[in-house]
Order: structure tokens, then C-alpha cells, then sequence
């Protein structure tokens, strides 16, 4: 894949307007091109389909990355997104990479969805995401307790299901008690 296609198409159809808000937005930490959500994403989706591969192409990915207009790292994040199911433990040192690149909330909260898979599915990783929220790196701390959160919606959202299920079976006390903290 070539970012310089993807970045192409991104500037044919930038809003300079949007670019200025956008960027106050987010405190001035990094350049816009001005494109919003819903057409980036209309625009990657035909992208990755046209240059579609089984494989992650960590070198686009990178290079993506360090462009300088935030959209190419939104890119990444649409890219990783498609290609959640090809993660794999070896991905996490890359994606640990990315967190400390450029990092801001947006991105930050957004990875936290390609670690989530990595852990669920190779639960030998979660040690490591562990160190992560004990890192002097706000942002990587950020990273490990954003998956934890997740994790733990994931629970509460299983426990909600089940007390829903066999509440007929349920004491009054046990559906008080377990919804106590939903």
C-alpha cells in the first residue's frame, strides 16, 4: 500500500475550515487537513479494499503514522480497526510504539481497542500490558487502564445479561446485589 495514494485522496476532499477547527480542537497539538469522520472512513474503506492483503503492512502503517496531518494517524487507527483479527501478540510492542508516537486521547483510546483484542485472544499478553500501567508514560499508563476499563464494561455488560436472564430464578437481594455496581 502506498500512503502517499490514501494521503492523495485525503487532501481532494480537505476542508481548510474544518482544518482550523479541528485543530482548536484539539489544542493545537497537531495539523489537519480537514476531513471529518464519516468521509475518511468512506474513503479508507475503498482504500484498504482496493490494496487489501491477509497480512498487516506494519511498513504503511508506520509511515502513515508519521505523517504529519492527524487524519493519516485516524488512517492507522481504520487500518487497525479492519485488521483487528489478524493481530497478534508480536503486535503489541508496534502498537505500544504507536501509543508513545504522537500520542493524544484520541489515539490513545482508539489503540485500546487493537491491545483489547491481543489480550483477549493471547491472554499470555496481559502481563505486559500490566507493566504498561505502572510506566512513568502518562500516555501508555492511559493505554493499559483505558483496556482495563473495557474489560470491565465487557463484565459488567456479561453480568447484566445474566442477572436479566434468571432474575425469575434470582432472590430480590442477589439482583440487588449484583446490579449494585452496574
Amino acid at each position: 500500500m502506498k500512503v502517499e495514494d490514501i494521503f492523495q485522496g485525503l487532501k481532494e476532499v480537505a476542508n481548510p475550515e474544518d482544518a482550523i477547527h479541528m485543530k482548536a480542537y484539539m489544542k493545537d497539538q497537531f495539523e489537519f487537513l480537514g476531513v471529518k469522520t464519516p468521509v475518511r472512513r468512506k474513503l479508507s474503506k475503498v482504500f484498504f479494499k482496493k490494496n487489501s492483503s491477509p497480512a498487516i503492512d506494519w511498513k504503511f502503517i508506520h509511515q502513515a503514522w508519521d505523517n504529519p496531518y492527524r487524519e493519516m494517524q485516524y488512517v492507522v487507527l481504520d487500518y487497525l480497526q479492519m485488521k483487528q483479527k489478524a493481530l497478534t501478540p508480536s503486535d503489541l510492542s508496534k502498537i505500544k510504539k504507536l501509543a508513545q508516537t504522537k500520542p493524544w486521547w484520541d489515539t490513545i483510546d482508539f489503540l485500546c481497542r487493537s491491545v483489547g483484542f491481543i489480550c483477549l485472544h493471547y491472554p499470555e499478553t496481559k502481563k505486559f500490558v500490566l507493566e504498561w500501567s505502572r510506566d512513568e508514560d502518562f500516555w501508555l499508563r492511559r493505554l493499559a487502564i483505558e483496556h482495563q476499563l473495557l474489560q470491565k464494561e465487557e463484565t459488567d455488560v456479561q453480568l447484566l445479561e445474566f442477572i436479566e436472564k434468571y432474575k425469575d430464578r434470582l432472590s430480590k437481594f442477589s439482583i440487588k446485589e449484583g446490579s449494585k455496581y452496574l
